[in-house]
């Protein structure tokens, strides 16, 4: 039979094509041998070895042997050891809503899957990244990690492959210029910048290579050199080299060789040139022109940021991907926060990166509740590793700890509806502790917690939250806060099946919304919809649908979707109830539609969920409805606890399934069930809504009895 195509695996999130990569065939070679007789290979070395071009360029060539993708985890930005498996999680598209320990996520994901994490850079937290490596090698048999670090992680599974220097010397191989790799480099990059050497250059570019020690970095940054210092400048000012050895000594070497190529591109640099590369040192990850301007520029910079960043990028010391975002090796990042040290403005141009993303947080709060939501998780999952760093940078220094708190606040949207709960609670937590004085602030921030402890079902922490909240805000005289954590102890109490509690708590915060509407964001307004779900629960749909339907009108009004949405879901709901079947899936599938751009899992499951219960009285095959239940049951299980720890969710659900099984017996619900744990999130989502690509019913039933 002809493979489906929502049969295919994710292959994974290498960057594609993968970077140009001139000579190293052989060291490409070994480590490729070495993935296929170890689970754990570590290509080691200094910087400036070219460590991540060659293990992406092995990764891209094993693609066809790891069914489940090939993964590339970036490390480099991360200061915050806690938010080590977040970044992993991240990385394999996961969206992080559990309340359970990230590691014990990622061993459930990865148990049965066969893939290659390709963990790059790994060096400043090597403890945490070597504790979480074994972790994931102990419980999941079919993973294989390539790991890139200066210093081996130190465990007894590690294979070590240590990059060396291209060769400088060798014999002509197929398009080499008989220099070896070294030359090839320097003379592709040489040209590339502009400068064609002829034959009779060939001596002083081979003498380059050779006082250059073959660091690749060092090549790229001479050639990148060359428009501006010509080749007999270049090979006076690097000195006299010496022939390599292999001794641990020469590691010392090839740093210094290495800084003194960082010192001749820095001479080269003009002042504005000098300037933004160390103050760009303060990003983590990639930045676009608009923040390098507003961060980098405090009005002595005399050339336009823009222009001094294309200056930087034909120099090498910055590179532009396809999207036009910049960013800067790792190496030479710290060669510019060294530059920044030495003038006396590491602490200034961190403030203001932390004040630059603080604003765009302020601004994405005070959007999200109208018609730019969309753009607003694209933007800021895109500044995930800056926001991450400049939260981390607040809580670490008292005098910014408020500001910390201030931004770690404002982000509640990215924390609560784009699928970044835990990753969220880390940074909530980790503000709570350094702010301990009541405040505005700190009532949002427990208000936040406690609202994404609820979603995942770690309940007695969101009532604690939320009544500490509710304490605080009282005693400051906040009443705002009061309402809100009032709304938040309701949600608990809607989850935890106290549905008069819920009722009653859930309409004091509808009172107040309706007597303030400027309160709709950033807690409130989802108390409609969550009162509206109670009423249904308490078998009054009659009364539920009005306050839907004014949610929703208000909802279209604005632009507003994620909570859209989960309106649209409550409905179907209510329409379940009043027996009106084809109402309830075409709100499900409404529903659908809008979670598919954010990373809500949690929506997505519940949509799920109903629909499972819904297709059966819609005269769909039975085994539809277990295909549904599988796939949402996966995300139940890596993502959360199942049916948040809700009696209602979890009765429902039992309900349905005896209902399925009566229908075709145990042994074909659990093969439908199967193939539905089998499709990824994407794949499940465009099954639930029948779109073209996916499985049919009629396909599910032949692949279920085969």
């Amino acid at each position: 039979m002809t493979r489906l195509r929502w049969l295919d695996r994710h292959e994974g999130n290498l960057p594609h094509p993968a970077p140009e990569l001139i000579g190293r065939s052989e060291i490409c070679a070994r480590v490729a041998r070495a993935i296929g007789q170890s689970r754990l290979v570590t290509a080691y070395g200094p910087g400036g070895m070219g460590k991540t071009s060659i293990t992406l360029h092995v990764a891209d060539a094993l693609r066809p042997d790891f069914p489940d993708g090939v993964w590339l985890v970036q490390l480099s930005a991360l200061d915050n050891p806690a938010v080590v498996p977040s970044a992993v999680i991240e990385a394999l598209a996961l969206a992080d809503v559990s309340a359970r320990p990230e590691q014990d996520v990622l061993t459930e994901y990865l148990h049965q899957r066969t893939l290659l994490l390709v963990l790059d850079t790994c060096e400043h937290l090597q403890p945490e990244i070597a504790d979480l490596t074994m972790t994931l090698l102990d419980a999941a048999p079919g993973v294989r990690i390539l790991a890139t670090s200066r210093v081996p992680l130190g465990l007894a599974a590690e294979h070590l492959i240590t990059i060396e220097p291209m060769r400088t010397e060798g014999t002509a191989g197929p398009g080499q210029l008989g220099g070896g790799e070294a030359l090839d480099l320097f003379v592709t990059r040489a040209r590339q910048a502009g400068v064609h050497l002829d034959p009779l250059s060939m001596p002083a570019a081979q003498e380059v290579c050779r006082r250059l020690d073959g660091i690749p970095l060092a090549l790229e940054l001479a050639a990148a050199s060359l428009p501006h210092l010509p080749l007999p400048e270049l090979v006076a000012q690097i000195g006299h080299g010496r022939a390599l050895s292999t001794t641990d000594r020469d590691v010392t070497h090839r740093h210094h060789t290495l800084h003194t190529a960082f010192g001749w591109s820095h001479r080269l640099c003009a002042p504005s040139e000098r300037l933004l590369w160390a103050r760009l040192s303060v990003f983590a990850g990639g930045f676009d022109v608009d923040a390098a301007q507003e961060i980098c520029d405090d009005g002595h910079l005399a050339v336009p940021v823009a222009e001094v960043l294309g200056e930087l990028v034909r120099k090498s010391i910055l590179r532009q991907n396809d999207g036009g975002r910049f960013d800067m090796l790792d190496t030479v990042r710290d060669y510019g926060a060294m530059w920044l040290r030495e003038l006396g403005e590491h602490d200034a141009f961190h403030r203001r990166h932390r004040d630059y993303y603080l604003h765009l947080a302020r601004q994405g709060e005070a959007a999200w509740s109208g018609a730019g939501q969309v753009h607003w998780f694209q933007r800021m999952r895109a500044e995930l590793s800056n926001v991450r760093a400049a939260v981390d940078w607040s809580l670490v220094h008292p005098d910014e700890a408020a500001a910390g708190l201030e931004l770690v606040s404002s982000l509640w949207w990215l924390w609560v509806a784009c699928g970044f709960s835990a990753e969220g609670r880390l940074h909530l937590q980790h503000a709570l502790k350094v702010n301990t004085t009541p405040s505005t602030t700190r009532c949002a921030v427990l208000w936040t917690e406690a609202y994404l402890a609820s979603a995942q079902g770690d309940l007695s922490r969101a009532r604690a939250a939320a009544t500490l909240c509710r304490e605080e805000a009282i005693a400051i005289g906040y009443p705002e806060g009061v309402v809100v954590a009032t709304k938040m102890l309701g949600t608990a109490a809607l989850l935890a099946g106290d549905l008069e509690l819920a009722g009653y708590q859930l309409g004091q915060a509808l009172e107040y919304l309706r007597g303030d509407p400027r309160h709709l964001n950033p807690g409130l307004l989802p108390a409609v919809v969550e009162l509206a779900l109670s009423l249904i629960m308490r078998g009054r749909p009659q009364t539920a649908l009005p306050l839907l339907d004014e949610c929703l009108r208000h909802c279209q009004a604005t632009g507003e979707l994620w909570l859209r949405s989960y309106a649209l879901y409550v409905r179907a709901i209510g329409c379940r109830a009043l027996e009106r079947i084809d109402d309830a899936i075409a709100a499900l599938h409404a529903a659908l539609q809008i979670k598919r751009h954010f990373r809500d899992v949690l929506g997505i499951v519940l949509c799920m969920e109903a629909l499972s219960q819904l297709v059966i009285q819609a005269g769909y095959p039975p085994s539809t409805a277990a295909v549904l239940q599988g796939a949402a049951d996966v995300s139940w299980r890596e993502y959360g606890l199942p049916m948040m720890g809700s009696p209602y969710f979890a009765d429902d659900h039992a309900r349905c399934t005896q209902a399925i099984k009566d229908l075709i017996g145990e042994q074909a619900y659990q093969r439908a069930f199967t193939f539905g744990a089998s499709l990824s999130l994407t794949d499940g989502i465009g099954y639930a809504l029948g779109e073209a690509g996916a499985p049919t019913a009629v396909d599910v039933l032949d692949l279920i009895a085969r």
